[in-house]
């Protein structure tokens, strides 16, 4: 009997000792799982704001060189520190380089970085940066570029001839064709070519900064991917219906857009009666389709009252893109023939096929005068209905750069009895070299050097 009571309180003993335990044990977990909780919504947390402040850098870096290519800013310059979302802010900075000779050119060189910072509920701030070397240089930085120096529908070589002059720098991937005349024609700038040779042989052109053989090519991309990138949504227009065409005039506070169904042979509506649109602020307008540009609304007339286009913005077309009249900046001083280079506007002119000038001027005497950088990707620089009957005209200046796949006609026969441009002169717009119409064509779109991405450290 007594035995019996000492084991049964031997037995409660244990079970009192073990229950301590288990509760010791249980109490032990319960703060280690409490401890592991907190340690997990930590590094959640960590991982959360490590993404928002790494996409911000990344968000802001990008942005900031999509500014360096509109405004080519040539010197340093922030955004300083905004807000992106809730609680992410970033800033965006862009170091100047200098310039340097490269393969093709000058290229003016940029170190573009994005910041990213990501406030925790607690207050800690999370930063990491992404930074991007950036070579600018693109198609404008020449004033004349050709794939092929023969004609795209005849296959006919087109060559330089006496008048000829250039003030630019000259590349084609082909071989240069030269009418053999006197000292005649002038190559003012640096002339390149891929081919191994000129033809003839015996030619009398004068090139003043050297002539260059076996230099390798520039690509023509099929796309101005750029423009389409940057003017996707509200500055897209068309549908790539082969009978619509959108007009785009660009006058000295915005432009106005004007529509027609049936290739041009009337639009929707008066100018006076379309609002005046501010410019894109990303500098580009995408038009899927045909497309004409002027900076005017009356291209017929001798002598257009529009003061010509103020600002910074680069067209592109997938067909053709057409210049239907008088096509100049604000700054343009007629008397002189050239832009100051202290103007600010720019316009770029690309086709993924062909640009051509309008022949429906009012005369001989009224010439067509183009400030612009212009390209046609997988066509040429021509003029409307020159393999048919188009009427003559006096004289053609393009003033700022022309790169076309194919070397393009702009005049045949004699002057005086032959259709087209008689007359033509290209100048170089000095200001394209650094500061080119925004997302205008890179050259072999090899404008990035390196990325290099700077991590927050959370230990």
């Amino acid at each position: 009997m007594i035995a019996s009571e000492a084991n049964s309180h031997r037995q409660k003993g244990s079970v009192l000792v073990m229950a301590t335990v288990l509760s010791f044990a249980m109490f032990v977990g319960g703060l280690s799982y409490l401890s592991l909780v907190d340690k997990m919504t930590k590094e959640v947390e960590r991982t959360i704001k490590f993404r928002q402040e790494h996409y911000a850098s990344i968000a802001k870096a990008n942005a900031t060189r999509a500014f360096v290519k509109i405004n080519a800013p040539g010197h340093d310059y922030s955004t300083g520190r905004q807000n992106y979302y809730k609680q992410v802010d970033y800033e965006g900075n862009v170091k100047y380089g200098g310039s340097e000779h490269g393969l093709y050119g000058v290229n003016f060189n940029y170190v573009v970085t994005g910041t990213g910072y990501a406030m925790s509920n607690s207050g800690y701030e999370y930063s990491g940066q992404i930074s991007y070397g950036v070579k600018m240089q693109t198609f404008a930085d020449y004033l004349y570029i050709t794939d092929a120096e023969t004609d795209m529908r005849w296959g006919e070589r087109i060559y330089f001839w006496t008048p000829d002059t250039l003030d630019g720098k000259v590349h084609t991937n082909d071989f240069i064709s030269i009418m053999p005349w006197a000292d005649r024609p002038v190559f003012m700038k640096r002339v390149t070519s891929s081919a191994s040779y000129i033809y003839p042989s015996n030619h009398h052109a004068r090139f003043d900064e050297g002539l260059y053989l076996n230099m390798p090519e520039i690509t023509f991309p099929d796309q101005a991917a750029e423009v389409r990138l940057y003017a996707a949504g509200q500055y897209t227009y068309g549908s790539g219906h082969p009978d619509s065409v959108f007009w785009l005039v660009f006058l000295t506070n915005g432009y106005k857009v004007n529509v027609s169904s049936n290739r041009g042979s009337s639009f929707a509506y008066n100018f006076a009666d379309l609002p005046l649109l501010p410019l894109p602020p990303q500098g580009a307008i995408f038009v899927n389709g045909k497309c004409w540009v002027s900076t005017t609304t009356l291209p017929d007339q001798a002598n257009p009252p529009e003061p010509g286009f103020s600002g910074r913005v680069t067209v592109a077309s997938s067909d053709t893109l057409y210049i239907r009249g008088k096509t100049v900046y604000s700054c343009w001083n007629d008397a002189s023939r050239s832009v100051p280079l202290d103007c600010n506007d720019a316009l770029g002119l690309i086709s993924e096929k062909w640009v051509l000038v309008s022949d429906r001027l009012p005369g001989w005497h009224y010439g067509i005068t183009i400030n612009a950088g212009i390209a046609a990707l997988r066509g040429s620089f021509s003029v409307d209905r020159i393999y048919d009957d188009a009427q003559e005209h006096q004289s053609l200046l393009v003033y700022g750069s022309l790169a076309q796949f194919h070397r393009g006609i702009v005049h045949r026969g004699g002057c005086g009895s032959g259709i087209g441009y008689c007359q033509k002169d290209y100048k170089y717009d000095d200001r394209f070299r650094t500061n080119p119409p925004p997302h205008f064509i890179p050259i072999d779109d090899t404008e990035e050097i390196y990325i290099e991405d700077f991590y927050a450290d959370y230990e």
